[in-house]
């Protein structure tokens, strides 16, 4: 097996670097040596993966769900009640790496083995060597799924006295470390009184316990958690919801404001008396930056393949009089409405184009094109063709190319660099 793999990894090698010899000799043309090594990698690619993902590896659709995916009798009992905001702790089996819990509830155990470390710390101080009842109602277990000690099945037993998603304390309760913090967990009445370190008391109120003061969950989604609250006096509220301050931002009425780690894992933070909706919002700093690096990148990459390979003729020094006086674009995936950097910088580019030029685009036909107006594209809409298969530009869209006349093409994927190339060549 070995001395096969070693033959075939030579001979494609020897292979790719003829064809990159005749390349350079001009005895191939790009487009010939680009469909050369998609032929090598994908013989490459196929050959290897069938020795590890093949006929054995497949089962079908009803015997995968059945086996991972259907409720059990516990599943289904839990299922019935209507409100979503709670969660399951499992006992019974391996709680904390199993996954069947975490796909039909919201689970304590969670379904990955890697947890944050303060979420782990209590893990192993309250939840693994027995239970700590007051840190399972602050994690909202409102049912406990434990194995029955005769028959060996799992069991379901309700909690009602778990705290919910969020709850008003009438203390806070100031400690002086994070090792504090966590033993507090064990002596303190956790519905009553928020623990927090004293080091984060900076802008923190005692409240003022008020009896009619309310707070509920009003939405709940992966990157966004809102909430409402209603008091006479300032209130202090924590939520189940672990504390991460690294991307989770906390807003009062539209108002970011610092929030407090408070119970060693959870969430706190002081309200004002009143009435005043709570949003957190998931929005690292990582992901901004991305964004703003995938836009530059697009950027530079429209401006280097419009170097190389949309100026027709630049070689032979037949550049028309104005490069972009009439202008086919090529778009090869939806971009209207845009969701992404890359989609918004196309959108934008074409626009410009439009108003300097006279451009036509040929895109996918699940664009929403009513938007156009709306980007203050001059070009008129019956411009704005659809002459595309799938996303792959098809004959239809080369013919229609020669037709009009075209002085420069624009490829907007590295994709279709091909395309560029092989128009470039031509006649004009």
């Amino acid at each position: 097996m070995f001395g096969g793999q070693l033959l075939r990894t030579v001979g494609f090698t020897i292979l790719v670097l003829g064809v990159l010899f005749m390349y350079i000799r001009n005895l191939l043309k790009p487009l010939a040596v680009a469909l050369i090594f998609l032929v090598v990698s994908s013989i490459d690619l196929l050959v290897i993966g069938k020795e590890y993902l093949n006929e054995d590896n497949y089962v079908s659709k009803d015997e995968m769900a059945s086996s991972n995916f259907t409720a059990s009798a516990i599943d289904q009992e839990i299922l019935k009640d209507k409100d979503p905001n709670f969660r399951v702790f499992r006992l019974s089996g391996d709680a904390y790496s199993e996954t069947r819990t975490s796909y039909f509830h919201k689970s304590i155990g969670g379904y990955h083995p890697a947890k944050l470390r303060i979420y782990q710390d209590v893990i192993e101080k309250y939840l693994s060597s027995g239970t700590k009842q007051s840190v399972l109602n602050m994690l909202n277990a409102k049912y406990i799924i434990v194995q029955d000690q005769q028959s060996g099945q799992p069991t379901l037993v309700p909690n009602p006295e778990a705290f919910g998603p969020c709850w008003l304390v009438k203390q806070v309760k100031w400690v002086d470390d994070r090792a504090a913090s966590l033993l507090a967990l064990d002596n303190t009445n956790l519905r009553d009184t928020a623990v927090v370190e004293k080091s984060l008391s900076k802008n923190l109120v005692q409240p003022q316990w008020d009896s009619t003061a309310t707070i509920k969950m009003i939405k709940f989604d992966n990157d966004a958690i809102d909430y409402e609250v209603n008091g006479n006096g300032p209130q202090f509220a924590v939520f189940s919801e672990v504390y991460y301050p690294n991307g989770w931002n906390a807003y009062i009425d539209g108002k970011k404001t610092d929030y407090y780690n408070t119970n060693y894992i959870l969430r706190g933070l002081s309200i004002p008396a009143g009435k005043h909706s709570i949003k957190f919002v998931f929005e690292p700093a990582s992901v901004k930056k991305g964004k703003s690096v995938m836009f530059i990148a697009s950027i530079f990459i429209m401006l280097f393949f419009g170097e190389v390979c949309l100026w027709p003729g630049e070689k032979a020094g037949k550049l028309p009089e104005k490069r972009m006086k009439k202008i086919l674009a090529i778009a090869p995936y939806p971009y209207l409405p845009f969701f992404s950097g890359g989609q918004k910088f196309i959108a934008k580019f074409l626009e410009y184009l439009s108003n300097e030029t006279d451009l036509t685009v040929i895109s996918t036909d699940d664009n929403d094109w009513s938007l156009v107006k709306k980007l203050s594209i001059k070009a008129p809409v019956e411009k704005i063709i659809l002459l595309v298969h799938g996303s792959y530009p098809c004959k239809k869209n080369h013919r229609y190319r020669r037709k009009r006349k075209f002085d420069t093409l624009v490829c907007e994927h590295p994709y279709f660099a091909w395309l560029a190339f092989r128009i470039r060549k031509e006649p004009h």
